[in-house]
């Protein structure tokens, strides 16, 4: 079987994942050699998932989420999917600062 493959010249990464990889990169630039931990990956993408961790982010789940040391001076980024209210309630008490990259439209789609 002769399985061919193209790919689309207009394919890429979804606006909402654009959004957060530009806003993970304006924080990784503005603050060098603070980490920014993401819950979950960014992207599907290890290419790009390696070259943003090569400037400082951090992935993590939801417990490393519980094990992050010093959190009130840590910075997390919740990705384009989004979260539950409960990991923002999570967050807050943890003292951890937020930086929401949930995309618009699955905004738009919770509610």
């Amino acid at each position: 079987m002769n399985l061919q493959v193209e790919i689309e010249k207009h394919s890429g990464f979804c606006g909402g994942v654009i959004r957060a990889i530009s806003r993970a990169e304006k924080f990784l630039e503005e603050f060098p050699g603070k980490t920014l931990y993401s819950l979950g990956d960014i992207v599907h993408n290890e290419a790009e998932l390696r070259r943003l961790g090569e400037k400082g982010l951090v992935t993590i789940d939801k417990e490393g989420l519980m094990n992050i040391p010093g959190p009130s001076l840590k910075t997390l980024l919740i990705r384009a999917h989004g979260e539950p209210p409960q990991t923002y309630s999570l967050a807050q008490g943890l003292g951890l600062t937020v930086i929401d990259c949930t995309c618009p439209v699955v905004l738009k789609l919770q509610k």
